[in-house]
């Protein structure tokens, strides 16, 4: 699978959006592929989580920019590098760290259980799997988690906390 270089870019400053929001950092990306730049944000939050948003930087100036198709044929690749920064970046840093995002709906598409949440979840069953984290999704929001097993072994409602940390804090918009 092809992980393209990504690079830290900044740190954007939150101005009272979230309380728990620790940092958002910025990654970008260039696919080889096609010459297109991807903007990666990871939002680092209270409680070890860190949320992830990503879209074509083309894209940025569109209020439909997380909904939005490419239709450039690299998804796969661009998820696995989004993993690979987040492993490479986060959890290699502090193994308790866990991973959240919200599958965006395409416009014509209702937000529960979205085609974007079926693929990155079979991809990333595929390519994380369950050894090192445990999985939990929130099927109604199109919500992913990933937990290390040591983090939900200290505290069993973690999966809980994090999806409600999410709705409460408008990681999902619905």
């Amino acid at each position: 699978m092809q992980c393209y270089k990504y690079r830290f870019k900044t740190n954007i400053k939150i101005n009272g959006e979230s309380d728990s929001i620790l940092t958002r950092k910025l990654y970008t990306f260039d696919s080889s592929k096609t010459n297109q730049t991807y903007w990666v944000y990871v939002d680092e939050c209270v409680h070890n989580i860190c949320v992830i948003k990503f879209h074509l930087k083309n894209h940025r100036n569109s209020k439909y920019k997380y909904n939005l198709l490419t239709n450039l044929g690299e998804a796969r690749s661009v998820v696995y590098t989004c993993l690979n920064l987040l492993i490479n970046e986060f959890h290699y840093k502090n193994r308790y760290t866990s991973f959240g995002f919200i599958a965006s709906n395409k416009k014509d598409e209702d937000y529960r259980n979205t085609k974007r949440l079926r693929f990155y979840k079979r991809f990333i069953t595929t390519f994380i799997g369950s050894e090192t984290f445990a999985h939990y999704e929130y099927l109604d929001k199109s919500a992913y988690i990933l937990i290390p097993h040591i983090a939900v072994d200290n505290n069993p409602n973690l999966p809980i906390e994090y999806f409600k940390m999410l709705q409460e804090h408008n990681f999902i918009e619905y």
